[in-house]
């Protein structure tokens, strides 16, 4: 197994969670929290700043990697690390495999633990809150 390898098993899980967080349903689910806290505010705290903001979305990316990672097994990580990177990781020794798993799913997670990623869903978040607080009023 080569650098060259390694480096295209970390742009894959890069490229595959900028995919997943910018895809319809992990939108929608997020979404969705805003709306469950606008509707039962004595259960969750309301957004109306960006410190507030970026607190749901810490919270939001790390219940969603929770559940992400949860809910895949090592077949399911080699499948998304061939399509995203088409190496077959399946036909390399398990030491060399794990290496590869684990370069695609570090940056992974490096991508959601980013000031820019939640950043960047903090400003969806409180857009979102001040939208629906708009409509309460």
């Amino acid at each position: 197994m080569s650098a060259r390898e390694i480096a295209k098993a970390k742009k894959a899980g890069k490229e595959w969670i900028n995919s997943e967080i910018t895809s319809d349903a992990f939108l929608s689910y997020a979404f969705d929290q805003v709306m469950e806290a606008e509707k039962a505010p004595d259960k969750h705290w309301l957004v109306r700043d960006k410190k507030t903001a970026l607190q749901a979305a810490k919270n939001m990316i790390q219940n969603y990697r929770y559940e992400l990672w949860r809910g895949l097994d090592e077949g399911d990580l080699l499948h998304i690390l061939k399509q995203w990177s088409g190496i077959a990781a399946h036909d390399y020794p398990k030491d060399e495999r794990t290496a590869l798993l684990q370069a695609m799913t570090g940056a992974a997670r490096d991508v959601l633990e980013q000031k820019t990623t939640q950043s960047w869903l903090a400003d969806e978040v409180l857009h979102w809150s001040l939208e629906a607080a708009k409509r309460k009023a």
